[in-house]
């Protein structure tokens, strides 16, 4: 556990000077920048080194540690070719969980210095919505999470060729990214929160008829088979459920109570499809196989990124302290939690030295 609280401060504290440094009395511009710039990378290396050298941390470890030594043939084929490379390249399983790591905290940091307006907020949000956690179980999905966050710029851009092909390299990774084009299109209708509620009120009556009628559809598409089979139904999707619909119920009712503010600015938009994507799937509760949760994680992302300015939407000072200390103290009691758990093989931490 102490690894990851250590990583998660050097972190946040790179990140703090990094933030800070820039516009510092008494500090060049030029030198100021550079420093920025230095420090924003410093703030990357701490929780990608214990991401890139673990050994035998997470569930799927030794999932992916034996495809990379052989060949699935349901692996996506982007994944599958960056298996074969890094094989061939150097012939060590360790090469791909360093690539991932890499790859998965590469953007997820460039993308909050760009594209939030408190990195230092935003990276604690990454580690305590277990984003950071998640993606070091199932990779896969994380890379192509990765790759989606570089088209939320040329989404707001509206440059759709350029949305469109990272949609499809990360399809390449993990079919399941094709949620993010859905939370897209939500974003593109605007669907007031009393709207949105009654739909998602709806969604919750209805759901056992969406299962029997809609689902099996679904699983006719050969890639979606494992996402939409009968075989994946059970108890803990229930379980799953419930924490998530709380917590992005309570999201919900908080750009609801900013909606004026939402309707006038691009990134608490994206947020709120995202919620609202997501609240429509949870609605569906116990009904859901267990794989289809993990489409809820693709809305994770949006909430490290537009948390913080949907908080500081709210006017009143007071509300606004206490709307981020119950996000923290919340957020940090599940992950303890989570981390914890002995069946996920995040503790006790190893490295690939031992």
């Amino acid at each position: 556990m102490i690894v990851y609280i250590v990583a998660t401060l050097l972190s946040l504290l790179c990140a703090y000077i990094s933030v800070h440094i820039e516009n510092s009395r008494g500090i060049e511009a030029v030198k100021g920048l550079v420093i920025n710039k230095m420090f924003a990378f410093l703030s990357f290396v701490p929780l990608t080194f214990v991401m890139a050298v673990r050994r035998d941390v997470g569930r799927d470890y030794g999932l992916y540690w034996r495809w990379f030594s052989g060949t699935r043939d349901t692996l996506e084929p982007a994944f599958q070719f960056l298996n074969t490379v890094l094989r061939q390249l150097f012939g060590d399983p360790q090469s791909l969980f360093i690539v991932c790591a890499v790859i998965i905290c590469g953007i997820y940091f460039m993308t909050i210095y760009k594209e939030s307006g408190a990195p230092v907020y935003s990276i604690l949000l990454f580690v305590i919505t277990r984003d950071f956690f998640f993606s070091m179980n199932v990779m896969r999905q994380y890379v192509a999470t990765a790759i989606l966050l570089l088209s939320i710029p040329f989404f707001k851009k509206k440059n759709w060729i350029a949305v469109v092909c990272l949609l499809l390299i990360a399809f390449l990774f993990h079919k399941s990214s094709i949620w993010f084009a859905i939370i897209y299109i939500f974003s593109l209708v605007e669907v007031p929160p009393l709207i949105g509620g009654a739909i998602i009120a709806g969604m919750f009556v209805f759901s056992h008829t969406i299962l029997k009628w809609i689902f099996p559809l679904l699983s006719r598409f050969g890639f979606y088979t494992n996402y939409f089979s009968s075989s994946k139904y059970g108890n803990e999707s229930g379980d799953m459920a419930l924490s998530y619909i709380l917590i992005f119920l309570s999201f919900y009712l908080l750009l609801a109570y900013v909606y004026p503010k939402v309707k006038s600015n691009a990134n608490l938009k994206l947020m709120y499809a995202a919620v609202f994507s997501s609240l429509l799937l949870l609605s569906m509760g116990a009904v859901l196989p267990n794989n289809v949760h993990r489409l809820v994680w693709y809305s994770n992302s949006f909430l490290v990124l537009y948390l913080p300015e949907a908080v500081r939407s709210v006017q009143d000072k007071r509300i606004r302290v206490l709307l981020n200390a119950v996000i923290v103290v919340f957020y940090f009691a599940i992950t303890i939690n989570y981390i914890s758990n002995d069946t996920l093989y995040y503790v006790p931490y190893k490295s690939m030295w031992g």
